[in-house]
């Protein structure tokens, strides 16, 4: 076959093996063929991220396209269509070993049915992601491994490369090619938010919710009303853990009440024996539409029975705050 230029400088004996028909066929044909094929090898520019989400990643490359994948599965894990999903926090205050924080992992997905697992802790973010990963096609599938710890110079990136998501501060230089969720300090950046794209995953610090058991004062109303403006994002809230009076379930409720999508027990898994305990308890009670007033469990958090079970008041008590 001859290209186009061949074609193109070609004398007139050359051309001539073209004028039957076949050979005009023919030479439309390779016409039609060589932009179609030069289009087809033709290279752009494209921008390279890393892959999250998997063990070993290590920063890998990939495309842009992967990336948006990646960003709405952590959107869809948590924003559900109903409620609020419900995250537990790892930041543990003892060494656990690899099979300890493997096995904590597991009961976090199938005993607390945890949407997600935040870990402040890079060295746990691997070993978390690569027990996560083992349950994938089972049910409950892999829950979401993100980390929302320090990003400073001394901090190990390629650590917390396998996370789905990491934690950056509204407004900092994103450097990380990787789902970012979005910390917001302040009601006015949220509102900055609104007014520009309204979509985006977003942390909301404590200083833009009401505090726990001050439930009616205006910063609710304030929040609500910002909340209303952002319904293509994903809004995520800490909550206190075992709280006075089970406070922290209240609170988690009312937050759920004015827009909030997401939830995280904050500092729920330490790496004691009621790190499931507690989880499991406090999202059972978070999901229930009745009051916890008086909520007894089968939960145990210590063999006597005097800790992880609700008082006659319905309140629980829980041995790690007794230490």
């Amino acid at each position: 076959f001859f290209t186009m230029r061949e074609l193109q400088n070609s004398n007139p004996r050359r051309l001539a093996s073209f004028r039957s028909l076949p050979g005009v066929l023919l030479m439309l044909l390779v016409m039609l063929l060589v932009p179609l094929t030069s289009n087809a090898f033709a290279t752009e520019p494209r921008r390279l991220v890393r892959t999250g989400g998997t063990p070993g990643g290590t920063c890998a490359l990939s495309s842009t396209l992967l990336q948006s994948t990646e960003t709405e599965n952590v959107k869809a894990a948590l924003k559900r269509p109903r409620g609020a999903s419900i995250g537990a926090e790892f930041t543990p205050s003892t060494d656990l070993s690899d099979g300890d924080l493997s096995v904590l992992s597991m009961q976090l997905r199938k005993a607390a049915k945890s949407s997600a697992i935040w870990t402040s802790d890079a060295g746990s973010v691997a070993k978390l992601v690569e027990e996560q990963e083992s349950s994938r096609g089972d049910f409950p599938g892999p829950c979401v491994v993100i980390y929302n710890g320090s990003l400073e110079e001394n901090t190990d990136i390629e650590s917390v490369c396998d996370a789905s998501a990491v934690v950056l501060d509204y407004g900092a230089e994103n450097t990380l090619n990787m789902p970012i969720i979005w910390r917001v300090n302040t009601l006015e950046h949220l509102r900055e938010i609104a007014d520009e794209s309204g979509e985006g995953v977003f942390l909301l610090s404590e200083d833009c919710l009401p505090e726990c058991g001050d439930e009616s004062s205006g910063a609710s109303s304030d929040l609500r009303e910002v909340l209303d403006n952002l319904p293509n994002a994903v809004t995520i809230a800490s909550l206190p853990v075992m709280q006075a009076a089970n406070a922290e379930i209240q609170f988690g409720k009312h937050l759920v009440g004015l827009g909030i999508n997401s939830l995280i027990l904050q500092n729920a898994c330490v790496g004691d024996e009621e790190d499931v305990t507690y989880t499991q308890w406090a999202i059972e009670m978070l999901n229930k539409k009745a009051s916890s007033s008086f909520s007894m469990t089968g939960l145990t958090g210590s063999a006597n029975g005097h800790f992880g079970v609700a008082s006659h008041s319905g309140e629980m008590k829980w041995r790690r705050l007794q230490q």
